[in-house]
């Protein structure tokens, strides 16, 4: 209706301007009500932006920036032993937001690796740099297995609320970011909801999905992963030669076939994940990493040799001596132990 407004008004001045008769017809008073009513609701948005706006979240360029070059950095600085993911996922970001415009469907992401390889962790900060507000944005709907989807005999409902959910929070910012995470946890089918929002569509039921990102974490695939990897390393292949290719159709059958939220789902047999995203189990020289990272962020800039040598040595198990079975997901705890005894 303003949009109409606007361009009926637009086309008045110009047509009477043109025939030489708007003073005739119109006194100069009326001429600038039609002219500044037009200019009121063009300037709308910009009146909005720096009134409203200012004390709350919008759904606007300065509160959704977008900044993938940040992103970039973060990973290089603070994620260990995930090249790939360094790699094809910041492409991937990158041209998403970067062609939102054109964009035809969702950005869909699959994470799968084992527990404490980074999935959590990339997702928050996917968040962070992607919204002005990080997590806490409105604009980041993130779902718990266990705990939003806890009963199988509930699918049906699930479905229609989350669903619903969607529609709605798409309705409010086209461009927001959904993160399921346990998504191996979560009974099957409840996904189905989902296939037709994640097509090729300009709208669905009036919502427009196409500018929006979906992220799915699980853990089904990790031990696919660590066995293709141990293969691949043991034939002569560097840990940091492997790519995408070399797990992407293993990690789509196994989260096809592994019981989960995925699993039969249409969303594969549809082809609708962009991109299934693998991490890497993690070695003794990432776990280090982990430990230096965790002691820096309890404020040991310095930490002894011997510490971290004991952190990774009696705290973290590894399979077959090579790949940590749980990454760097215990590390924190027992980092802050090693403070509060040595460093306080």
């Amino acid at each position: 209706m303003s949009q109409m407004f606007v361009d009926i008004s637009i086309f008045l001045l110009t047509f009477l301007t043109l025939c030489g008769v708007a003073l005739s017809l119109f006194d100069p008073l009326s001429l600038s009500l039609i002219a500044g009513g037009a200019s009121l609701v063009y300037n709308r948005g910009k009146v909005w932006e720096y009134t409203y706006c200012q004390l709350n979240e919008c759904c606007i360029d300065s509160h959704i920036p977008a900044n993938i070059t940040a992103l970039s950095q973060d990973l290089e600085e603070n994620v260990f032993g995930q090249h790939i993911v360094q790699r094809q996922l910041v492409a991937a970001l990158k041209s998403h937001y970067t062609h939102l415009d054109s964009s035809t469907k969702p950005l869909v992401l699959s994470f799968h690796g084992t527990p404490g390889t980074g999935k959590n962790y990339l997702a928050d900060h996917i968040a962070k740099h992607v919204y002005k507000y990080g997590v806490s944005s409105y604009f980041v709907k993130k779902f718990m297995g266990r705990t939003d989807f806890p009963l199988e005999s509930d699918v049906r409902h699930y479905q229609i609320t989350l669903r619903t959910t969607i529609i709605n929070a798409v309705n409010v910012c086209p461009r927001t970011l959904f993160i399921f995470d346990e998504v191996d946890k979560i009974p099957v089918g409840v996904f189905e909801a989902l296939t037709s929002l994640l097509d090729h569509h300009h709208s669905v039921e009036g919502a427009t999905l196409r500018f929006a990102t979906f992220i799915f974490l699980s853990n089904a695939g990790g031990t696919e992963i660590s066995a293709k990897l141990l293969e691949l390393t043991e034939n002569g292949a560097l840990r940091e030669e492997t790519q995408l290719f070399n797990f992407e159709k293993i990690l789509e059958g196994a989260a096809y076939n592994v019981n989960g939220g995925l699993r039969k789902t249409s969303m594969i047999e549809g082809s609708l994940i962009d991109h299934y995203v693998p991490f890497l189990p993690l070695e003794k020289r990432h776990i280090e990493k982990c430990i230096i990272a965790e002691f820096k962020r309890l404020g040991v800039d310095r930490p002894a040799f011997t510490d971290i040598e004991e952190i990774s040595n009696n705290y973290v198990t590894y399979y077959k001596n090579i790949f940590s079975t749980s990454g760097c997901k215990r590390l924190s705890k027992k980092v802050a132990m090693y403070v509060a005894d040595k460093y306080k």
